[in-house]
């Protein structure tokens, strides 16, 4: 028997992006997400798969939707195989998206790359997160593509993100090496606050690349 328990990771009623002119912000993109069924393609991509971390969640395009004006990322609990599974990834902990015979958790990430890039401007997003155990909802900016260079020399900046009990924004940076060799993030840790009762409200959350980092978070 299939079971799917579905939990709201983000109820997103808009993001949108402002340019600074001569005559102060512009708005130069927006998504309110005002018709039902998937995100606008012309906005929106999708991660798919076991993407980082060793998260236990596979991503996958159903489970984000618009509905009544907001866009909702869903968490279910159902239990299917892994297309990507080979017993021979087995026991290594580097092939770990391959090692997993099942998915027992599914959500989506969103993404809007190759689809809009920016330079300087600001960006916001107002959405409700649900701080719930073992959720993770974040909004977060990567640098474009830029040939041979990855994570995290090419830098993130996360504007908002839901971890361990704490809202928190960071930036990571640079490159250092481990012992392997293998790069790791200088991270910068802005702010963290231990939030209210979110599940039953939106917050507003603003960023702005690349020079002048500033972040608002406005409970409304």
């Amino acid at each position: 028997m299939k079971i799917k328990i579905a939990l709201s990771l983000f109820s997103l009623l808009l993001a949108g992006f402002a340019a600074w002119g001569a005559d102060g912000w512009k708005l130069v993109w927006s998504d309110e997400f005002n018709r039902d069924g998937p995100p606008d393609p012309s906005n929106w991509d999708y991660e798919r798969g076991f993407v980082r971390n060793r998260e236990l969640q596979w991503y996958q395009p159903e489970n984000a939707y618009c509905s009544n004006g907001l866009l909702i990322l869903e968490a279910r609990r159902e239990h299917k195989s892994n297309p990507d599974y080979d017993a021979a990834s087995t026991g290594s902990p580097r092939r770990w998206k391959t090692s997993r015979q099942w998915i027992n958790y599914t959500s989506a990430s969103l993404t809007t790359r190759h689809l809009h890039e920016f330079k300087y401007g600001k960006v916001e997003l107002r959405a409700r997160i649900n701080t719930q155990s073992g959720s993770w909802p974040s909004f977060w900016m990567h640098c474009a593509d830029r040939p041979g260079v990855g994570w995290p020399a090419r830098g993130e900046i996360d504007i908002m993100e839901y971890y361990a009990g704490q809202i928190r924004a960071n930036m990571a940076y640079g490159m250092k090496e481990k012992p392997n060799g293998q790069p790791r993030p200088s991270p910068l840790p802005v702010w963290a606050a231990t939030p209210g009762p979110m599940p039953s409200t939106f917050g507003r959350w603003n960023g702005m690349p690349p020079t002048l980092i500033c972040w608002w978070m406005v409970n409304s």
